[in-house]
């Protein structure tokens, strides 16, 4: 069962790989899962994991801390405003 952390988690790394230029797709398939995994992780229907977190921030160029961060940004935030931040 997911919550609001796992929406925005879910929130965080989309924002990342968007800023890092990755597709769904190739981004799934580097940590050696679907798209409609990752999809699910995105869209909060998913909790992500830690070693699923740390490969995706390698694939992204950027460490757990920016995950850290962007989560502590997006969770000040009313989860209703994320959309309209990461279109």
């Amino acid at each position: 069962m997911t919550n609001s952390k796992d929406k925005v988690a879910g929130a965080a790394i989309r924002y990342l790989r968007k800023k890092a230029g990755r597709t769904l797709k190739e981004s799934a398939e580097h940590c050696n899962h679907t798209s409609s995994w990752l999809s699910d992780i995105e869209s909060g229907r998913r909790a992500l994991d830690f070693n699923d977190a740390r490969e995706l921030c390698k694939f992204y160029n950027c460490t757990l801390s920016d995950l850290s961060d962007t989560f502590d940004i997006y969770d000040s935030i009313d989860f209703i405003d994320i959309k309209s931040v990461i279109k």
